[in-house]
């Protein structure tokens, strides 16, 4: 592996988008748009129940799987964006 290659150890969030953008693309866009559903609506129960940081931060990273799912790399992007500190 190079140095701008990603690892499993450190960035399991890649190989989890990897795989979700070819399922993606491999499916009709109706089961696309349901993938995208189910994952926003378990986000959206995962944020309700954080009782930490970890876990917030895991809940925005479910959205924006399904932000990848719905709409593609970029909206996923603006999704973990908006959860940096400013």
């Amino acid at each position: 592996m190079n140095q701008k290659s990603f690892s499993l150890n450190t960035d399991p969030y890649a190989l989890v988008s990897a795989v979700l953008s070819a399922i993606c693309l491999a499916v009709p866009d109706e089961q696309r748009h349901r993938i995208a559903s189910e994952l926003r609506a378990y986000a959206e129960r995962v944020n309700e129940d954080a009782e930490n940081v970890d876990q917030q931060q895991f809940a925005l990273d479910v959205a924006s799987l399904a932000a990848l799912a719905e709409d593609g790399s970029d909206a996923a992007c603006k999704i973990l964006g908006a959860g940096l500190p400013r």
